[in-house]
């Protein structure tokens, strides 16, 4: 039984929604660290089916709370403001944790001090378990240089890999200090990609090149509303714009990311015979760029009715722009 006096070394926070089939697999890698001292927090983002009662058989060793659905960063969150622990370790309820997890970080911290942020790497696993790619993270030999002075994740993490939230383990004071995750993203696209840029301009992030997570590839389920996605990486670059605003190296890699995005966008739209939601995208590069060639092409198009047809005409072509 877990003791309300108990103040852990590390909180465990796994927000879940509708994750009865797999959130028992998660809690029970948690469970199974070789490292002893912590507390686990699961945190209901409003689920619907049977999640509730797959958590209760770890009443014992489990705080479980529960929100309206919100996202999962919302999620988080919560998880966070009830912590006791110094460190929080994030554990999404469709990835697992290798037994050694935090027992491998914990003792990087204790080498390092002066880290609040670690993460590592990762093994992909597939719905059912099975082995898809092992380190997923690191660098195959024959691949294409990912470290460009294009990369967003590199530009972000100074030529680090992602930190996939169930990779990490940070201090609880430094999730605060950075703001926790935003509202602003919708669902769960992108809101981990920002608090981590956030916190990366605060501190150090300290990789450890070994897979110490099984991260699980699910297929992603369309829920009758639009793909949010398009929307918060557009969030996540105007964000990140802010950001890097007083680094002009950085802030150049954010800018050239949104524009490119928003006024390819827009040439979708102009395919689609969507005009209006052609132009917004437009104009929305006019204040990153306002002289950028290829955007006032598309721009100019979607007012001439005749060019128009033949977008509509030629659509599912390759059209020269």
């Amino acid at each position: 039984m877990i003791k309300d006096d108990y103040v852990p070394r590390v909180s465990v926070v796994i927000p879940v929604y509708n994750g009865e089939s797999l959130i028992g697999d998660a809690i029970q890698s948690a469970l199974d660290q070789t490292f002893r001292d912590f507390e686990i927090i699961v945190v209901d983002d409003g689920s619907i089916d049977q999640t509730n009662r797959v958590v209760s058989q770890f009443s014992r060793s489990v705080y479980y709370h529960r929100q309206e659905n919100q996202g999962a960063g919302a999620a988080r969150n919560l998880g966070v403001s009830l912590a006791k622990g110094e460190w929080i370790a994030f554990l999404d309820a469709d990835d697992v944790w290798y037994p050694q997890k935090l027992s491998v970080q914990l003792d990087s911290a204790n080498t390092d001090p002066e880290v609040s942020f670690f993460y590592s790497d990762m093994d992909v696993i597939d719905l059912h378990g099975n082995l898809i790619q092992r380190d997923f993270l690191s660098p195959k030999p024959g691949w294409r240089d990912s470290t460009g002075p294009w990369n967003l994740v590199a530009v972000a993490f100074n030529g680090q890999p992602f930190p996939y939230p169930s990779t990490v383990l940070l201090k609880r004071r430094l999730f605060l200090e950075a703001g926790g995750f935003s509202p602003l993203f919708r669902r769960n696209y992108h809101e981990d990609f920002d608090l981590f840029a956030r916190i990366a301009q605060l501190t150090s992030l300290c990789y450890i090149p070994r897979s110490l997570v099984k991260y699980r590839k699910v297929p992603r389920t369309k829920i009758g509303e639009e793909d949010p996605a398009e929307e918060n990486w557009i969030i996540l670059l105007r964000r990140l714009s802010e950001l890097w605003r007083d680094d002009a190296e950085r802030l150049k890699v954010s800018s050239w990311h949104l524009v490119t995005h928003l006024s390819d966008r827009g040439k979708g739209f102009l395919r689609s015979g969507r005009w209006n939601e052609a132009r917004e995208c437009f104009r929305g590069v006019f204040w990153c760029r306002p002289f950028y060639w290829k955007n006032l092409r598309r721009w100019g198009l979607s007012y001439l009715p005749g060019v128009r047809e033949l977008y509509l005409a030629r659509k599912g072509e390759r059209v020269a722009t």
